[in-house]
């Protein structure tokens, strides 16, 4: 199991959908690992459909559009994975890759700042 499909599977997890909507998180993060970029964005979009208010579900859409050049989208539903994801600490993680992608190294640096200043097992 990687790093995202460890930290998909610990938060956010909603007993009525876990089974289905864990699946397809993590089949989607194997797309991207993979460079099926268009699949994943298909897969993200039906996560967020199903669930909008879940961070999962925002980041993959981010990851997804950072994946297939869309960095105002991607920018976009990071920053909504973060408001969702509160005290998530694996939201400021996969935001500071994604503005690091972005060329935004400022901001990316504070939000790994802010993970690795939690001792977090987000690194492992």
């Amino acid at each position: 199991m990687n790093r995202s499909s460890k930290w998909m599977s610990r938060i956010g997890s909603d007993p009525e959908f876990n089974v289905e909507f864990d699946d397809l998180v993590k089949e989607t993060f194997e797309h991207l690992a993979q460079g099926r970029h268009r699949v994943a964005l298909q897969n993200a979009q039906k996560l967020y459909n199903l669930r909008p208010k879940d961070c999962r579900a925002a980041i993959c859409l981010a990851w997804s559009y950072v994946e297939t050049g869309d960095p105002a989208q991607a920018l976009d539903y990071a920053n909504l994975a973060v408001q969702l994801g509160r005290d998530a600490v694996e939201t400021r993680l996969y935001r500071g890759f994604i503005l690091q992608r972005l060329s935004m190294f400022e901001e990316a640096i504070i939000d790994l700042d802010v993970v690795i200043s939690t001792n977090s097992n987000a690194l492992v």
